[in-house]
């Protein structure tokens, strides 16, 4: 995994413009009764849900469900959901917000554990 981290950075690094590299993914809401509702689990983000009073991240890989949680708001569960995303996809990541070349690679050479 930090053998294709490093070679992810070293091809953003040698690449010239600071492009938008990831595009925002819109999650589209089926018009329901139960998505007003304040008690609704779910999100209008990608791998963001509610539990309890909290919001949490999900990210798949391998069928296997990882979750990291525990977030008072649901900005900052998405912005999560993507950091996790980028480090763990490369660039066949999917996110919620867009990020340029620069972004992409502060969130790589970023060493916070949670993200290995």
């Amino acid at each position: 995994m930090r053998e294709e981290r490093r070679k992810l950075i070293q091809k953003l690094e040698n690449s010239a413009d600071d492009r938008v590299i990831f595009k925002k993914r819109i999650k589209k809401l089926r018009k329901n009764a139960k998505h007003e509702d304040e008690n609704y689990r779910g999100s209008s983000f990608w791998g963001v849900s509610k539990n309890k009073s909290k919001w949490q991240v999900m990210i798949t890989l391998n069928h296997y469900k990882e979750y990291n949680g525990g977030f008072s708001d649901e900005l900052e569960a998405a912005r999560v959901y993507d950091r996790k995303s980028i480090c763990t996809f490369g660039l066949k990541a999917k996110t919620n917000n867009d990020y340029t070349k620069s972004e992409v690679l502060e969130i790589l050479k970023n060493d916070n554990p949670i993200f290995l």
